[in-house]
């Protein structure tokens, strides 16, 4: 079975011209393909085609790992507005560098407006990426380097997204600079030890 990349996407409806040659080289759409072929019943039926419905809310870890991408976008713009807006309706925001939770698009905006003057663009690094119904997560580790100054500044970040009006916002939103430089080293988990032996056998 082949893939459809370059004639079938999830955001461009295939064109009746697409479907023929799909048809002539007998290629079926794979699931992970999310085409909506309720706009072709006849393709469909004459040719057996499969496609999965993508449901609205549904979404891969690609996907989610872009969502990151669109807010370090909204950095770039140095418009503590636009950042703002990625954040959902009733999201919840606890900052890097400041002790305050900011639980509303005012306080969200406010935090920006400050942040933004250090021109961050910010790296996942590593991260885990888990996808419920409506909702998925991104937590890691990031960096971030302030374009102002040059400086670097690693931290711990938590992305929880909802889909919200048709788009995907952030909800919540937890970052923190790395602990052990200020508190210094502490204890390697056993876990994460034997991890490193197994990779390296």
């Amino acid at each position: 079975m082949q893939t459809l990349s370059g004639i079938v996407s999830r955001t461009n409806a295939p064109t009746n011209k697409d479907i023929n040659t799909l048809a002539r080289e007998n290629i079926d759409v794979l699931s992970s393909e999310y085409v909506d072929l309720s706009k072709y019943p006849k393709y469909v039926d004459q040719y057996n085609f499969s496609a999965k419905v993508r449901d609205e809310g549904e979404i891969t870890e690609k996907e989610v790992r872009a969502l990151f991408d669109l807010w370090n976008s909204a950095l770039a713009t140095e418009s503590p507005d636009a950042v703002a807006k990625r954040y959902a309706s009733k999201a919840v925001l606890l900052p890097t560098v400041s002790d305050v939770p900011r639980t509303d698009y005012a306080l969200i905006k406010d935090y920006f407006v400050g942040f933004l003057k250090k021109k961050p663009q910010g790296k996942i690094e590593s991260g885990d990426i888990t996808i419920g119904h409506n909702w998925c997560q991104d937590a890691g580790i990031y960096e971030f380097t302030m374009g102002a100054s040059g400086d670097k500044v690693k931290g711990c970040y938590s992305f929880v997204y909802v889909y919200e009006d048709g788009e995907w916002k952030i909800s919540h939103h937890h970052s923190s600079v790395m602990p052990e430089p200020i508190l210094g080293p502490a204890p390697k988990p056993a876990v994460a030890e034997t991890k490193k032996e197994l990779v390296e056998a």
